[in-house]
Protein backbone atom coordinates (compact mmCIF):
# COMPACT_ATOMS: atom_id res chain seq x y z
CA UNK A 1 0.00 0.00 0.00
CA UNK A 2 2.44 2.26 0.27
CA UNK A 3 3.56 1.90 -3.24
CA UNK A 4 -0.71 2.84 -4.05
CA UNK A 5 0.38 5.74 -1.48
CA UNK A 6 3.25 7.09 -2.93
CA UNK A 7 1.66 6.70 -6.41
CA UNK A 8 -1.63 8.35 -5.19
CA UNK A 9 0.30 11.18 -3.41
CA UNK A 10 2.32 11.68 -7.10
CA UNK A 11 -1.00 11.92 -9.21
CA UNK A 12 -2.06 14.64 -6.07
CA UNK A 13 1.28 16.29 -6.05
CA UNK A 14 1.22 16.25 -10.49
CA UNK A 15 -2.65 16.90 -10.30
CA UNK A 16 -2.07 20.60 -7.88
CA UNK A 17 1.11 21.06 -9.73
CA UNK A 18 -1.20 21.25 -12.89
CA UNK A 19 -3.51 22.96 -11.19
CA UNK A 20 -1.04 25.26 -10.25
CA UNK A 21 0.54 25.48 -13.80
CA UNK A 22 -2.96 26.03 -15.41
CA UNK A 23 -3.88 28.71 -12.75
CA UNK A 24 -0.47 30.39 -13.44
CA UNK A 25 -0.95 30.51 -17.53
CA UNK A 26 -4.80 31.74 -16.68
CA UNK A 27 -3.27 34.68 -15.04
CA UNK A 28 -0.70 35.13 -17.38
CA UNK A 29 -3.21 34.96 -20.21
CA UNK A 30 -5.10 37.36 -18.23
CA UNK A 31 -2.36 39.52 -17.85
CA UNK A 32 -1.45 39.75 -21.69
CA UNK A 33 -5.45 40.12 -22.32
CA UNK A 34 -5.67 43.19 -20.18
CA UNK A 35 -1.96 44.37 -21.58
CA UNK A 36 -3.06 43.99 -24.88
CA UNK A 37 -7.05 45.99 -24.50
CA UNK A 38 -4.88 48.32 -23.11
CA UNK A 39 -2.24 49.06 -26.04
CA UNK A 40 -5.39 47.92 -28.50
CA UNK A 41 -7.24 51.08 -26.32
CA UNK A 42 -3.46 53.44 -26.33
CA UNK A 43 -3.31 52.95 -30.10
CA UNK A 44 -7.44 53.73 -30.66
CA UNK A 45 -6.62 56.72 -28.62
CA UNK A 46 -3.41 57.91 -30.71
CA UNK A 47 -5.51 57.18 -33.96
CA UNK A 48 -8.64 59.44 -32.68
CA UNK A 49 -6.38 62.00 -31.55
CA UNK A 50 -4.33 61.96 -34.81
CA UNK A 51 -7.97 61.98 -36.75
CA UNK A 52 -8.71 64.67 -35.18
CA UNK A 53 -5.31 66.83 -35.62
CA UNK A 54 -5.21 65.54 -39.45
CA UNK A 55 -9.00 66.64 -39.73
CA UNK A 56 -8.23 70.22 -38.46
CA UNK A 57 -5.67 70.34 -40.72
CA UNK A 58 -7.30 69.14 -43.59
CA UNK A 59 -10.06 71.34 -43.20
CA UNK A 60 -7.74 74.25 -42.48
CA UNK A 61 -6.13 73.38 -45.76
CA UNK A 62 -9.37 73.21 -47.51
CA UNK A 63 -10.52 76.77 -46.33
CA UNK A 64 -6.72 78.26 -47.22
CA UNK A 65 -7.47 76.70 -51.23
CA UNK A 66 -11.05 77.49 -51.17
CA UNK A 67 -10.32 81.09 -50.13
CA UNK A 68 -7.41 81.38 -52.88
CA UNK A 69 -9.65 79.98 -55.50
CA UNK A 70 -12.44 82.12 -54.75
CA UNK A 71 -10.11 84.99 -54.80
CA UNK A 72 -8.60 83.64 -58.20
CA UNK A 73 -12.42 83.35 -59.37
CA UNK A 74 -12.90 86.95 -58.21
CA UNK A 75 -9.87 88.61 -59.85
CA UNK A 76 -10.68 86.32 -63.32
CA UNK A 77 -14.29 87.86 -63.10
CA UNK A 78 -13.10 91.25 -62.29
CA UNK A 79 -10.73 91.27 -65.46
CA UNK A 80 -13.22 89.78 -67.34
CA UNK A 81 -15.24 92.49 -66.45
CA UNK A 82 -12.83 95.01 -67.25
CA UNK A 83 -12.18 93.88 -70.40
CA UNK A 84 -15.85 93.71 -71.09
CA UNK A 85 -16.10 97.37 -70.23
CA UNK A 86 -12.87 98.27 -72.40
CA UNK A 87 -14.21 96.53 -75.43
CA UNK A 88 -17.47 98.12 -75.03
CA UNK A 89 -16.25 101.62 -74.51
CA UNK A 90 -13.64 100.71 -77.72
CA UNK A 91 -16.81 99.38 -79.71
CA UNK A 92 -18.74 102.43 -79.18
CA UNK A 93 -15.86 105.07 -79.28
CA UNK A 94 -15.59 103.18 -83.13
CA UNK A 95 -19.78 102.93 -83.53
CA UNK A 96 -19.38 106.86 -82.51
CA UNK A 97 -16.59 107.25 -85.15
CA UNK A 98 -18.25 105.63 -87.61
CA UNK A 99 -21.64 107.17 -86.94
CA UNK A 100 -19.86 110.86 -87.10
CA UNK A 101 -18.39 110.01 -89.84
CA UNK A 102 -21.48 108.62 -91.82
CA UNK A 103 -23.46 112.10 -90.44
CA UNK A 104 -20.08 114.25 -91.94
CA UNK A 105 -20.38 112.44 -94.99
CA UNK A 106 -23.94 112.56 -95.33
CA UNK A 107 -23.86 116.33 -94.06
CA UNK A 108 -20.90 117.02 -97.39
CA UNK A 109 -22.66 115.34 -99.70
CA UNK A 110 -26.34 117.25 -99.09
CA UNK A 111 -24.07 120.03 -99.08
CA UNK A 112 -22.66 119.37 -102.58
CA UNK A 113 -26.02 118.79 -103.51
CA UNK A 114 -27.41 122.09 -102.61
CA UNK A 115 -24.46 123.78 -104.34
CA UNK A 116 -24.87 121.81 -107.10
CA UNK A 117 -28.33 122.83 -107.35
CA UNK A 118 -27.92 126.10 -106.60
CA UNK A 119 -25.10 126.59 -109.17
CA UNK A 120 -27.55 124.59 -111.59
CA UNK A 121 -30.18 127.06 -111.10
CA UNK A 122 -27.75 130.22 -111.03
CA UNK A 123 -26.86 128.74 -114.52
CA UNK A 124 -30.48 128.26 -115.60
CA UNK A 125 -31.32 131.90 -114.20
CA UNK A 126 -28.11 133.06 -116.17
CA UNK A 127 -29.49 131.44 -119.77
CA UNK A 128 -32.95 132.17 -119.14
CA UNK A 129 -32.48 135.32 -118.32
CA UNK A 130 -30.30 135.35 -121.08
CA UNK A 131 -32.72 134.04 -123.26
CA UNK A 132 -35.70 136.38 -122.02
CA UNK A 133 -33.40 139.75 -123.42
CA UNK A 134 -32.42 137.75 -126.32
CA UNK A 135 -36.03 137.89 -127.04
CA UNK A 136 -36.94 141.19 -125.61
CA UNK A 137 -34.23 142.19 -128.14
CA UNK A 138 -35.93 140.52 -130.88
CA UNK A 139 -39.25 141.26 -129.69
CA UNK A 140 -37.82 145.76 -130.04
CA UNK A 141 -36.56 144.73 -133.24
CA UNK A 142 -39.31 143.18 -134.51
CA UNK A 143 -41.52 146.38 -133.07
CA UNK A 144 -38.83 148.80 -134.71
CA UNK A 145 -37.55 149.52 -131.13
CA UNK A 146 -33.72 148.34 -131.49
CA UNK A 147 -31.78 148.99 -128.94
CA UNK A 148 -28.24 150.78 -128.64
CA UNK A 149 -26.85 148.84 -125.91
CA UNK A 150 -27.17 145.25 -127.67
Amino acid sequence: MAKVSEGIARIKTGVDSSRHSRQELAEEIKNATISRHQDIDALLENLRAARIRSGRDIAAQLRRATTARSNEVRATLNSLKANRARDSKAYHEKADAFMRDLTNGVAALLASFAKANQDRASALHHSFSSYARDRKHAAAIWQGKASARH
